[in-house]
């Protein structure tokens, strides 16, 4: 048996302290502070995509799991073929800025700005601001070209049903299709034999 100085112990319980410490703050905190923005940012999505004729497939609030114990949200919108309008329903929790450029003109909008401004938050070397896009919304355009490769070969309503269950998966093993990883490999081989 080894021994531990008394000076790694004592260590070991600060960082264990300050840990759960941060983790507490967030969990009871800040993840309710946050629910709010959250619930910003998915509905900035739901309004653009109504306003462009999209339809919602499934809305989902929930809790994340793991060391970070935020609140989150999803809103995926059933297939449609991509164009210019998916950017704008993609890229919409950048109309957030509008209380911040406004927020000198009136106290309530101050007030709302000043909400926003301090949604910003740390965590593992990154911040993350919920008036910009989340890194899903951005993945969501290269995934979309994956999706017209899957509605190519089962049309429409397959996709759409197994896409609002999220098991897409099982579609692709049914069918026999390229998974995600493999088509973009094969298209960056095409690419590349041109």
């Amino acid at each position: 048996m080894t021994r531990v100085s008394k000076s790694k112990v004592d260590e070991l319980i600060n960082k264990t302290t300050k840990k759960n410490t941060y983790y507490y703050i967030l969990k009871y905190f800040y993840s309710w502070y946050l629910l709010p923005m959250i619930l910003l940012h998915e509905g900035t999505h739901i309004l653009m995509g109504l306003l462009f004729g999209f339809k919602i497939s499934n809305i989902k609030i929930y809790r994340m799991k793991g060391n970070l114990p935020l609140w989150n949200g999803i809103v995926k919108f059933k297939y449609r073929k991509y164009d210019w309008r998916w950017k704008c329903a993609l890229y919409s929790p950048i109309i957030l800025f509008i209380p911040i450029l406004l927020m000198w003109l009136n106290p309530i909008l101050f007030f709302i700005g000043l909400y926003i401004i301090s949604t910003v938050f740390y965590y593992k070397g990154k911040f993350y601001w919920l008036t910009l896009p989340s890194a899903g919304d951005i993945d969501y355009l290269r995934k979309s070209e994956y999706y017209s490769y899957i509605v190519s070969h089962v049309g429409e309503t397959r996709f759409n049903h197994y896409n609002k269950k999220g098991m897409l998966h099982k579609l692709v093993l049914i069918k026999r299709l390229l998974n995600e990883k493999e088509f973009f490999i094969e298209k960056s081989n095409k690419n590349e034999n041109k």
